[in-house]
């Protein structure tokens, strides 16, 4: 099953979790299967040319799955950051890992890669910050996974953000409880 929650969003900012199972169908047929090895891209491609966007990936979570050090397949191109230590072999898989892409209107798009053996599930939050100007294309966050020889694309999940759309977006019965909350939040200020 994919799940998609939508924590937080603002005109310029924007932090999800995307969450795949065992039970996720992949764009082949068949499932996200433990034990199975994959490719997992992750990629951040600008909008228009004077807007700026950075997406931070963190939390990741195999669920007893591992993750594997940058092989001669592997690639990381653009701007881009991986912490809390970027000398460790396992890369975007660390233990407390997280990295940033980030494009710019110099550095179009930003691009990591990395091989991991999947295990019940695959998780990881993100977060999503832009500075784009009115009417400019918005900025995407991209994650795919591929089969171990990258010969078949076997999931594919794209996320936009403007500065007054966010997409997709959330199920009614999540949007609902938010923007009550927003509401109600934005009640108890004016008093």
């Amino acid at each position: 099953m994919k799940t998609l929650f939508i924590l937080l969003w603002s005109s310029a900012a924007c932090a999800a979790t995307l969450q795949l199972d065992n039970a996720t169908t992949l764009l082949d047929g068949s499932l996200f299967t433990a034990g199975t090895l994959y490719k997992g891209v992750f990629q951040l491609n600008g909008g228009g040319p004077l807007g700026t966007a950075t997406t931070f990936v963190e939390n990741i979570a195999l669920g007893a799955g591992t993750g594997f050090a940058p092989g001669l397949d592997d690639f990381a191109v653009g701007i881009y950051t991986i912490g809390p230590n970027p000398a460790l072999p396992l890369a975007i898989w660390q233990a407390a890992g997280r990295f940033a892409l980030t494009v710019n209107p110099g550095n179009v798009s930003s691009i990591i890669s990395q091989n991991f053996q999947a295990g019940s599930l695959f998780a990881f939050d993100f977060e999503f910050l832009t500075n784009l100007p009115p009417g400019e294309t918005p900025a995407s966050f991209a994650f795919q996974i591929y089969d171990a020889n990258v010969t078949t694309l076997l999931y594919d999940f794209a996320f936009d953000i403007t500065a007054s759309t966010v997409t997709p977006v959330p199920e009614p019965a999540l949007a609902i409880p938010a923007a009550l909350a927003l509401a109600a939040l934005a009640y108890r200020r004016r008093r």
